[in-house]
């Protein structure tokens, strides 16, 4: 008995140690501003850049901040080392904690495939893999999540005030981007850096437009950052969501974006939020808004050159969200379908979630949101995220493949009536109505049968005839499924008839040469909000809205 109760300790004892080992999640290293992941063309972590490593165990319970210079190389008990061709660096702590850690990669280590190693009170983890590149440039978005609006400043001689849809910015002024990764430098990376330019060729795009960067490097008092200094065009378009890209070295970053108005402080979008409204939010209020979206999927699918399905998908979803000033700015938009400023493009990694992005807090309005139409009833009840959804209203594929049901399709011409029932703790009970058109303007798009296979390194025109400029705006988007989702996502006039769609846009998206059917392709019709609107039960601004878009197999080489 006596030898049994040491040897039971010693048992607890190792527990306990394998319990404390830090876990590193394969793919949890990125970089710290775009969160780039592996399957992307701007995966990497650039040498002299700041990642960040996720995972369990990483640090303190209790997140350490490196508050002072120089900086550490062991913070709050979290240490990492990089090794890469048999040379060994130790990463410069900027932030640790539990679950997340920021650190920089020194700029003197070796590009290249190698392994991670992070150390937490003397517990190394198991290494990790870790592809080391020159230049791998990503923007800081306000959510921090690598998407929505970006940390820009509006430049001036008084003040430069952050770039916001209540705080926007002029046609020729001058902007202030914050990033990291454009590449290695030759200064101590523990202190300010300086003004230090790496030397890498630098292309600003901001709504389809190419800009000179007028400066580009360390941002002089922090280390591991970047900033680029632009001057935007007089041109330039305008709206509260106007994408902004780098590319760096011949790679992409992150798409961000930035709100743009020619006169007053805040933006304007015929297909977004109302000035009015974001003047409400300026002046200090907190606003409940709602976003609710009916939408057809016209489908044809099967690899290019040969259809193997072809029919109708119904879906809808709910949004509804509180804005105030200091969550607006972290939106990616009131629609999930196209916020993106008329005549651009933009791209988001994660899919579907990434586009619905609200920044604000989201409400309870109740158990389910209640859909009654002209083919009866469907509830939408609310996922783990809270956004009430129905992925499947209605579904006819002929013949039926991968599993589809074979109920019929619900989102006929007709009225619709959309309900919370007895409400919730966040909204009492409301009602909107919406009616889909027997006849609506037919949107043609008129070159659907020669888009097959996408050139990701060329420019791509999109055209179509029809539709109705005084309702609607035209779609276009597409995705690729590589491990997770990339869509980028377009918007444009109806009057305008066609659409260039830039190739620093297309090569964001990754190759998908192995399954046509994990791509697509789609161009349809989305409102113009000012006569999708309602109020009641508390929501402050409400869209209530139908979309319809044909969509498409298609392969990005």
């Amino acid at each position: 008995m006596r030898t049994l109760i040491p040897f039971a300790v010693l048992l607890v004892f190792c527990a306990a140690l394998a319990v404390a080992q830090p876990v590193v999640f394969q793919g949890g290293v990125l970089n710290a501003a775009s969160y780039g992941l592996d399957s992307l063309p701007n995966a990497g972590i650039a040498q002299g850049s700041i990642f960040t490593v996720f995972g369990a165990g990483l640090g303190p319970a209790t997140s350490q901040t490196a508050g002072t210079f120089p900086l550490p190389t062991t913070l709050g008990g979290t240490s990492i080392k990089v090794t890469v061709g048999g040379t060994t660096v130790d990463a410069i702590m900027l932030y640790t904690s539990a679950g997340q850690v920021s650190a920089i990669l020194p700029s003197r280590t070796p590009a290249g495939a190698g392994t991670l190693t992070l150390t937490y009170n003397t517990r190394p983890s198991v290494p990790v893999t870790i592809r080391v590149v020159r230049t791998n440039f990503g923007i800081f978005s306000r959510n921090m999540a690598g998407n929505g609006p970006g940390v820009l400043q509006n430049w001036a001689l008084a003040e430069s005030p952050f770039n916001l849809p209540i705080q926007v910015a002029r046609p020729g002024q001058v902007m202030v981007l914050w990033g990291t990764g454009l590449g290695p430098v030759s200064v101590d990376e523990t202190n300010p850096p300086g003004a230090a330019d790496p030397g890498t060729d630098v292309e600003v795009w901001v709504g389809n437009k190419r800009v000179t960067a007028q400066y580009k490097g360390r941002a002089p008092n922090y280390a591991g950052e970047d900033q680029i200094n632009f001057q935007l065009p007089q041109d330039v378009p305008q709206g509260c969501y106007v994408p902004v890209a780098i590319k760096a070295g011949g790679v992409v970053s992150n798409f961000t974006s930035i709100a743009v108005a020619a006169q007053g402080s805040i933006c304007s979008d015929p297909h977004g939020p109302p000035a009015g409204d974001l003047q409400r939010i300026a002046n200090g209020e907190t606003l409940k808004l709602a976003w609710v979206q009916l939408l057809r999927a016209n489908l044809t699918i099967g690899a290019p050159g040969m259809v193997i399905g072809q029919g109708k998908a119904d879906l809808a979803w709910g949004d509804f969200f509180r804005w105030d000033a200091g969550t607006v700015g972290q939106s990616a938009g009131v629609t999930s379908l196209g916020g993106v400023a008329l005549g651009t493009c933009t791209v988001v990694t994660g899919g579907f979630s990434s586009l619905v992005l609200r920044g604000g807090p989201r409400l309870n309005i109740g158990t389910a949101l209640n859909l009654s139409g002209p083919n009866g009833f469907r509830r939408l009840p609310p996922n783990k995220t809270g956004l009430y959804e129905k992925n499947a209203l209605g579904v006819a594929i002929t013949p039926a493949i991968f599993g589809t049901p074979k109920n019929l399709p619900f989102l006929d011409p007709g009225a619709y009536i959309l309900a919370n029932g007895a409400g919730g703790p966040d909204a009492s009970a409301f009602q909107a109505t919406l009616s889909i058109p027997a006849t609506p303007a037919p949107l043609n798009w008129t070159n659907l049968d020669s888009i097959q296979t996408i050139d990701r390194t060329q420019d791509l025109t999109v055209t179509w005839t029809g539709g109705d400029p005084t309702r609607e705006y035209v779609l276009i988007g597409g995705s690729v499924q590589s491990p997770g989702q990339t869509i980028f996502a377009c918007a444009e006039r109806v009057e305008a008839g066609r659409l260039v769609i830039p190739s620093v846009v297309l090569s964001t998206l990754p190759l998908n040469l192995s399954d046509a059917t994990a791509s697509s392709f789609g161009v349809g019709r989305a409102p113009l909000l000012g006569g999708v609107k309602f109020s009641g039960g508390g929501i402050d601004a409400g869209y209530f809205s139908y979309g319809e878009l044909t969509m498409k197999n298609v392969t990005y080489r």
